[in-house]
């Protein structure tokens, strides 16, 4: 339950945000058609952590695959999907591994 609840819920909401993005994003649908391949490997790291989807927009090294533009929203959903990850995956990890 510890490690398949965060990982489907991981899953979802990175493919929510990849989604939405491209949707209600018309420079973020551009950009992903661009670079499906990036956006095809993140999404399928983000499964196992949410917080890998801020490398699509997090301009490392000046990358073109890796400018995403944002609306922010994407952005503010990870952050709190990342936040909630912690109380499901990372508090009961800590709970088993201390007792």
């Amino acid at each position: 339950m510890f490690l398949v609840l965060p990982t489907v819920f991981n899953a979802i909401l990175g493919l929510y945000v990849i989604i939405k993005e491209q949707y209600t994003n018309k420079r973020f649908r551009q950009w992903f058609m661009n670079h499906t391949k990036v956006v095809s490997i993140l999404a399928i790291m983000a499964s196992a952590d949410v917080a890998m989807l801020n490398m699509i927009w997090s301009k490392i090294g000046g990358f073109q695959f890796l400018s995403a533009p944002t609306a922010g929203k994407a952005e503010i959903i990870v952050f709190w999907g990342s936040f909630i990850n912690i109380f499901i995956e990372d508090v009961p990890q800590f709970i088993i591994r201390v007792s």
